[in-house]
C-alpha cells in the first residue's frame, strides 16, 4: 500500500482507530495493528485491497459480513466491527498476540501427532458451530488458524463468503480466487458457487495432512496445477510418509480428503468425534493415568473407541454436542457402589454405604485415581433405577455407563455369628470382566470402624496395583467416622441431590457432624448446605461459620481436598470472595478430578469471573444425560446464561428448550426462553411464551415473571412492548389484596422498573416509615433521590450504606452504592464500587444482572466500566 493510500486510510479511520503498524498483507487484504479509541484495546484491522473494494461495492459486502458477526464460539475469532471509510472496506477482529499455525509449521514442519489431532478437533468444533449458522468459511488454511494460549482460533470466518456474495461475477476482473490453492476443495477447484460445509472439511483435511506430514497433500509450480490435482489425483496416505501415524488417523485423513463430498464426513461434528476418539486411542498405551497391568491392557479399548466414534458420527452435528461424546470409558475413573447388605440385621443395614463413603474418601485422598464423588454416586444409582435397570451388582455395566467409569468397585456383606464378612469385586467396565476380588474381610459386628478401615486400605492397595501406581507406604490421613455419622451423612447426600432438599440436607449433615466431630466432610457439607439455601434470605451464615470454626482451627489435619472444600465454603458466604471461590473450586477439581460436583462448581465460578468461553468449555465436558449432571436442573440454565453472555441467542434459546423439555414444570426455563426470544426480537413468540406460562402452576408469582420478561424486552431495545408488559405487571400486583408487605414491596419494585418514579417513591416512603429497620427501602429511596437530582439525599443514603456492618453477603452494599453513584454521574466511583460488589458476591454472578440494570445506563460508555464488564477470553 502506497504512502498516499496509507495516509488516506489513517485519516479516514482516525475517529475510531489509530493505526500503529502493518502486520501483514495477502491476496485480499492488508492487516494493521490498531488501537481501538472507544474501547481502549488493541485490535487487528483488515483493509480490503482498493481494487477489490471498488469491484465489490460496500453495501452488499457489509450486509453479508454482518451475518458472520453473529458467530460466537471459543475457537472462532469474533468479528468486532466493519465498515466503509473514504472508499476503503474494512473489518476488525481482536488482536491475537500468539503465532499462527502457519508460523508454527514454518518452524517445525511436522507436529506431534497428538498436537495435530487436537488442533484439527478444535477447528472442526469451530466449523460445526459456523455451519449450524449456515456460514461456510471457504478459506481454511494454516494462516487463518491462530494459536491463542495453546488453543486453535479460526480467523476470517465468512469473509470469503461475504466477498463471493457481494462480488458475484465481478471477482474475475480483480484476479482474485476465493480459497488458497493448496487447501481448495475439489468443488472450489472446479469453480462451483454453491458450497456446503463439506468443502471446509476437505480443506481441514489438507491442513491436518500438512501438520502430520510437513506439506499439503498436493503441491506444484502453479495454482492451476495444484487445483487440477485436487480434482484428479489421490494423495499419498499419510503413514506412508510418516510411519508413526496410526492406521485410524490415516483413515480419518483419507476420508476427509475424499473427492466426492458424499464420501467425506458429512458434518464437522462427525469429523470432530473421529478426531477426539483417535486422541483417546492414541493416548491409551502411554498415559500412565489410564494404564493397567498386562491384564488390563488386554481390554477391548479399540472396540470401545470405534463404537463411540460411530455414535459421534450420528449425533456430532447436534447444536449442543458436549465434548465428552466419543470418549471410551476411562479405566482410571473409578466408581464405588454401595455394598449390598445380605446380613438381614438392623445394626448393619447401612454398613454398605459407610464402606462406600470411606473408600471414596481414601481413594480421593490417595490421589492416583479419578474416583467418582459421593453425591455423583448417589445420582448414578437414582438414574439407573429410574431407567428401570438393576442398580445392584448385576447392573454394573449400567452403573458404569451412567458414571462414565471404566473401573467399578462393588461388594456385599453377610453376618456369620457375631462377625461380618465383606467381599469386594473390582470390575473392568469395558467388557464386564472381573479384574480382582478382595476378601473376605472379616470384622466383629459393632466394630464397624475397624472393619471399614481395613477394607479401605485393601481396596486402595489393590487398585493402585491394577492401575500401575506406586503408592509406597501410603496410609490414610483419617480413620472412618462412626456408623451413626455415616448414616446421617448418607441421608444428607440423598437430600442435597435435589435443589429443594438443601434445608433437609443441612440438618442431616449437621447431625452427622455432631455424631462424630472428627468427620470433617460432614461439617463441610452442612456448612455449604446452609450457605446455598434459596432464596438467599433463608441462608444461615452464622450456623455455617460455627460448623467451620473447628475445621479452620485444625486445618493442618485436613486432607488436600478437604482444605479446598473448606476454602470454597468460606468464600461462598463467610468471607465472600469471588476470586477466592474460583481458586478453591479449581483446587477441588484438581484434588478430586473425578468429582462432577467440583467440576460444575469450577464451570460456574469461571463464568462468574466473566470468562464465559472458558466456562462454556468446562460445562460442555459434563454429560447432561448421565450422573450428577442429569439430576442438576440448572445445567441447561447455566448453558443458556453462558450463551447469553456471549450474545449467542439462538443457542441460548436451544438450551432453554432443552431444559424445558427435561423439566417441563419449571418456570425457570420458560423465563430463559422468553429472554432469548426477546434478544432475538421475536415478539410474537414472546407473547406465546407468556400464554403458556399463565397455565403453568409455579411458586414464582406471575407478576414477577411478567416483569422479568419486560426487563428483557427493554434491555434489547423493544421499549414499546416492554412498557405494555410493565403495565400488565403492575396491574397484576394491583389486583392483589394490599394487606401484606410482600405485595406492596413487589408493586413498588415494578413501579420503579417501569420508570414510574413518583408512584414508586410514595409507596417506598410509606414502607420505609412502617419498617425503619429495612435497608432495602432505604436503598430504593436513595436511588429515587439520585434520579430526581437530590444529590445530598442520595449521598446521605450512600454514606449510611457504607457504614452499615453486614458480616455476610457484604457485596450488596457496594452494589447499591454503585447504582447511586452511577445515577449521580460519578462514573469512577460507580465502577470502583461495582468491582468491589462483583468480588464480594460469589454466589450471584453480577455481570449479566448489571447489563440489564437501567441504573447503570449513565456509565455504559465509560471505558473502565466497559473493561470491567467485557468478557475475558
Amino acid at each position: 500500500m502506497t504512502d498516499d493510500v496509507l495516509n488516506r486510510l489513517t485519516t479516514a479511520l482516525a475517529d475510531r482507530y489509530r493505526l500503529e503498524r502493518e502486520l501483514g498483507s495477502g491476496g485480499m487484504a492488508t492487516v494493521y495493528l490498531a488501537h481501538d479509541l472507544k474501547h481502549e484495546r488493541q485490535v487487528a484491522v483488515k483493509v480490503l485491497r482498493p481494487e477489490l473494494a471498488a469491484a465489490l461495492g460496500s453495501e452488499r459486502f457489509l450486509r453479508e459480513i454482518k451475518i458472520t458477526a453473529k458467530l460466537t464460539h471459543p475457537h472462532i475469532l469474533p468479528l468486532l466491527d466493519s465498515g466503509e471509510a473514504d472508499g476503503f472496506l474494512f473489518y476488525v477482529m481482536p488482536y491475537v498476540e500468539g503465532e499462527s499455525l502457519r508460523d508454527r509449521l514454518n518452524r517445525e514442519k511436522q507436529l506431534p501427532i497428538d498436537d495435530a489431532l487436537t488442533i484439527a478437533a478444535e477447528v472442526a468444533d469451530a466449523l460445526g458451530s459456523a455451519h449450524r449458522h449456515n456460514v461456510i468459511h471457504r478459506d481454511i488454511k494454516p494462516a487463518n488458524i491462530l494459536m491463542e494460549e495453546g488453543h486453535a482460533v479460526v480467523a476470517d470466518f465468512g469473509v470469503a463468503r461475504a466477498i463471493t456474495a457481494a462480488g458475484e461475477t465481478r471477482l474475475t476482473d480483480t484476479g482474485l480466487a476465493i480459497g488458497t490453492p493448496a487447501y481448495l476443495s475439489p468443488e472450489q477447484a472446479s469453480g462451483e458457487r454453491e458450497l456446503d460445509g463439506r468443502s471446509d472439511l476437505y480443506s481441514l483435511g489438507c491442513v491436518l495432512y500438512e501438520m502430520l506430514v510437513g506439506e499439503p497433500p498436493f503441491t506444484g509450480p502453479t495454482a492451476e496445477s495444484v487445483a487440477y490435482q485436487h480434482l484428479t489425483a489421490e494423495p499419498l496416505v499419510v503413514n506412508s510418509r510418516r510411519a508413526a501415524i496410526p492406521e485410524d488417523v490415516t483413515a480419518t485423513v483419507a476420508k476427509a480428503l475424499a473427492k466426492a463430498p458424499a464420501d467425506r464426513y458429512q458434518t464437522a461434528g462427525a469429523l470432530h468425534g473421529a478426531l477426539t476418539a483417535e486422541q483417546v486411542s492414541l493416548s491409551t498405551p502411554t498415559d500412565m493415568r489410564g494404564v493397567r497391568t498386562a491384564t488390563m491392557r488386554s481390554r477391548k479399548l479399540r472396540i470401545g473407541v470405534a463404537a463411540a466414534a460411530v455414535v459421534i458420527a450420528v449425533i456430532g452435528a447436534a447444536l449442543l454436542a458436549p465434548r465428552w461424546r466419543g470418549a471410551a470409558l476411562d479405566s482410571n475413573r473409578v466408581l464405588v457402589v454401595a455394598f449390598a447388605d445380605n446380613s438381614g440385621l438392623d445394626e448393619t443395614r447401612t454398613l454398605g454405604r459407610m464402606a462406600q463413603a470411606y473408600i471414596i474418601q481414601t481413594l480421593t485422598d490417595a490421589g492416583f485415581a479419578n474416583v467418582v464423588d459421593p453425591i455423583t454416586s448417589v445420582a448414578v444409582s437414582h438414574n439407573v433405577a429410574a431407567a428401570g435397570r438393576d442398580a445392584g451388582p448385576g447392573g454394573i455395566m449400567a452403573l458404569a455407563d451412567d458414571a462414565q467409569a471404566g473401573t467399578v468397585v462393588t461388594g456385599s456383606y453377610y453376618a456369620a455369628g457375631d462377625s461380618v464378612h465383606m467381599q469386594i469385586r473390582i470390575t473392568d467396565a469395558s467388557d464386564g470382566s472381573v479384574l480382582q476380588t478382595v476378601g473376605p474381610v472379616v470384622g466383629s459386628i459393632g466394630a464397624h470402624g475397624a472393619l471399614v478401615a481395613r477394607l479401605g486400605r485393601e481396596v486402595v492397595g489393590t487398585l493402585a496395583s491394577l492401575l500401575d501406581q506406586d503408592i509406597g507406604s501410603w496410609e490414610p490421613t483419617v480413620q472412618p467416622a462412626t456408623y451413626e455419622a455415616y448414616e446421617a451423612y448418607g441421608e444428607g447426600l440423598e437430600a442435597y441431590l435435589w435443589e429443594e432438599g438443601h434445608a433437609e440436607a443441612a440438618r442431616h449433615f449437621e447431625r452427622a457432624a455432631a455424631a462424630d466431630p472428627t468427620f470433617a466432610r460432614a461439617a463441610l457439607w452442612a456448612a455449604q448446605s446452609y450457605v446455598v439455601l434459596e432464596p438467599p434470605r433463608y441462608a444461615q451464615y452464622a450456623k455455617a461459620e460455627s460448623l467451620l470454626a473447628p475445621l479452620i482451627a485444625s486445618r493442618g489435619r485436613l486432607s488436600r481436598y478437604e482444605r479446598c472444600r473448606l476454602d470454597f465454603v468460606v468464600a461462598l458466604g463467610i468471607r465472600p470472595s469471588l476470586s477466592a471461590g474460583y481458586d478453591a473450586a479449581r483446587c477441588m477439581a484438581q484434588a478430586a478430578p473425578g468429582s462432577d460436583d467440583a467440576r460444575r462448581e469450577l464451570a460456574v465460578f469461571t463464568w462468574r469471573l466473566n470468562r464465559p468461553r472458558e466456562a462454556f468449555a468446562l460445562l460442555r465436558e459434563l454429560d447432561p444425560d448421565r450422573g450428577l449432571v442429569r439430576q442438576w436442573s440448572d445445567y441447561w440454565a447455566w448453558l443458556a446464561v453462558f450463551h447469553h453472555t456471549l450474545g449467542n441467542y439462538e443457542d441460548e434459546l436451544e438450551a432453554a428448550r432443552q431444559g424445558r423439555q427435561r423439566f417441563p414444570e419449571s418456570a425457570k426455563y420458560q423465563r430463559i426462553e422468553a429472554r432469548a426470544l426477546a434478544a432475538l426480537g421475536r415478539l410474537d413468540a414472546v407473547a406465546a411464551n407468556l400464554e403458556a406460562r399463565r397455565s403453568l402452576r409455579s411458586r414464582e408469582p406471575l407478576g414477577d415473571y411478567l416483569g422479568t420478561v419486560a426487563v428483557s424486552l427493554r434491555t434489547h431495545g423493544h421499549r414499546a412492548a416492554a412498557q405494555e408488559m410493565f403495565d400488565e405487571t403492575i396491574a397484576w400486583f394491583q389486583s392483589l389484596p394490599h394487606d401484606t408487605e410482600g405485595v406492596r414491596a413487589g408493586l413498588a419494585y415494578w413501579l420503579y422498573e417501569a420508570e414510574r418514579w413518583n408512584d414508586a417513591r410514595r409507596l417506598y416512603e410509606a414502607l420505609a416509615a412502617e419498617h425503619p429497620e429495612s435497608t432495602h427501602y432505604l436503598v430504593q429511596l436513595g436511588r429515587l433521590a439520585a434520579r430526581r437530582g437530590d444529590t445530598a439525599g442520595a449521598l446521605t443514603v450512600s454514606e449510611q450504606l457504607r457504614r452499615l456492618e453486614r458480616p455476610y453477603l457484604k457485596g450488596q452494599r457496594p452494589l447499591d452504592r454503585a447504582r447511586i453513584a452511577a445515577l449521580l454521574g460519578d462514573l469512577e466511583q460507580a465502577t470502583t464500587l461495582l468491582g468491589q460488589a462483583i468480588e464480594q458476591t460469589p454466589l450471584w454472578g453480577l455481570h449479566i444482572r448489571v447489563r440489564r440494570d437501567m441504573d447503570f445506563e449513565p456509565v455504559r460508555d465509560y471505558p473502565p466500566f466497559q473493561e470491567l464488564m467485557r468478557p475475558k477470553r
